[in-house]
């Protein structure tokens, strides 16, 4: 016999209703596929020691979601070490990794995903390496979709964490980012100044993707868990 519960959603505040007029105010109710496909993603790119880890960790924490590192950078640490030169297939294999990545904990996200760097990001290092773009590079990208790029500029002391080796080319580095998120028409900030003064910026740019329909910011709610 069927037996009617809670018909007046007292005890489950929630209807399809509710949930498809705004989604990101009635995120806890939500089953993980679908989060993982309407989590807001952002991406930080820019040249190298410009404060992208940090902040990517930072937005992480204040918004209380996941946040994706970067694949190329642990690729690095074991290169330093046989001093062997980048080949193509190797960035092909570092954009396909960071894709399965992000895909991966965007099942944790909490309304917006944080990445610091993307495939598309890997086709702009791979012309710093290897003097070039390639087309299997690139591809990895082509069915991403991101809502934001971030764009660091190269205002902020280099830190040379014994892997890093641009700081010469780091204003080259933010004229190539910045042409070619123009030039496919991506959606970007550029951050610049103090740490702080980036932090805030990208978290007022996050906010605005995140308003709902009538322009208010829902704020995450304090006893959410935080991802990593």
């Amino acid at each position: 016999k069927h037996v009617l519960v809670d018909r007046a959603r007292e005890t489950v505040p929630i209807s399809g209703t509710k949930i498809r007029g705004d989604a990101y105010r009635y995120w806890r109710y939500l089953m993980p596929g679908a989060k993982a496909r309407l989590a807001k993603r952002i991406v930080l790119v820019g040249p190298e020691s410009t404060g992208k880890t940090t902040l990517a960790r930072r937005l992480a924490e204040h918004f209380r979601t996941a946040w994706v590192p970067e694949y190329g950078r642990f690729l690095s640490e074991g290169k330093s070490l046989s001093g062997t030169e980048w080949t193509t297939g190797e960035f092909e294999h570092i954009a396909d990794v960071q894709n399965r990545l992000e895909d991966e904990l965007s099942y944790s996200a909490n309304r917006v995903l944080v990445c610091d760097t993307d495939s598309w990001a890997t086709g702009i290092w791979h012309r710093r390496y290897m003097g070039k773009r390639s087309g299997k590079v690139d591809s990895f990208a082509k069915t991403r979709r991101h809502d934001l790029y971030l764009l660091t500029t190269p205002d902020v002391p280099f830190v040379d964490d014994g892997l890093r080796d641009g700081e010469r080319i780091r204003d080259d580095m933010f004229h190539w980012f910045r042409d070619a998120l123009d030039a496919e028409q991506l959606p970007y900030r550029i951050l610049s100044g103090s740490y702080d003064s980036r932090f805030e910026a990208a978290k007022k740019a996050v906010e605005s993707i995140l308003m709902n329909s009538k322009g208010i910011f829902v704020g995450i709610p304090e006893h959410t868990k935080v991802c990593s």
